[in-house]
C-alpha cells in the first residue's frame, strides 16, 4: 500500500554517526510531507543533499544541542513551506546560497542572538525569502530574551 501525505516525527534518538545516514533514508521517503526531528542528531554538521526531501512541506528541527552547520545542496527542500528551528543554540546562520523562495513561515526560537540578527537581516534584504514577509513580534521580555522571531509570508497565494 503506497502512503500519500506521510507525517513522521522522530523523537529522542540522538544519532551520533555519520550525518549522512541521519537524513538519507528520511530523504528517499517520496511523500513524506512533514517531518519534525527532535533530539534526533547529535552531530556538528547536517547536510541536506540535492533532491533531498522533494515533497516535504514542513520541517520542525529541535534540541540539536552540538549542531553548528546547516547546509543546503541545490534543490533540497525544494518545497518547504514551513520551517521551525528551536533549541539549537550553537547553530550558525543558515547557508547563503539558496534562498528558501517558497518559504511562507519561518518559526525560530531559543536561538542565539547573533542567528536571530541574521535571520532578520538577510530577510530585509531578501537574501532567505525572494518575497515580502512580515515579522510577528512577541511582546513580553522574556520572548525577546529567548531569542524569538516568527515571519510568515505576505505573498498572496490563490
Amino acid at each position: 500500500m503506497l502512503v500519500k501525505n506521510l507525517k513522521l516525527t522522530n523523537k529522542g534518538s540522538r544519532l551520533n554517526g555519520d550525518q549522512s545516514t541521519a537524513l538519507d533514508a528520511l530523504g528517499a521517503l517520496r511523500s513524506l510531507m512533514e517531518l519534525k526531528m527532535i533530539e534526533y542528531y547529535t552531530g556538528e554538521r547536517l547536510v541536506f543533499k540535492s533532491q533531498m526531501f522533494k515533497k516535504l512541506k514542513k520541517l520542525h528541527v529541535e534540541k540539536f544541542e552540538q549542531l553548528i552547520e546547516v547546509s543546503l545542496e541545490s534543490e533540497a527542500l525544494a518545497m518547504l513551506e514551513k520551517l521551525t528551528v528551536c533549541h539549537c543554540t550553537q547553530l550558525k546562520p543558515l547557508p547563503y546560497r539558496y534562498p528558501l523562495g517558497v518559504l511562507k513561515e519561518l518559526i525560530v526560537y531559543d536561538m542565539s542572538m547573533d542567528f536571530i540578527r541574521d535571520v532578520q537581516r538577510r530577510i530585509d534584504v531578501a537574501e532567505l525569502v525572494d518575497h515580502q514577509v512580515e515579522t510577528i513580534n512577541h511582546s513580553s521580555s522574556s520572548a525577546s530574551e529567548r531569542g524569538v522571531l516568527e515571519i510568515r509570508s505576505r505573498r498572496l497565494y490563490t
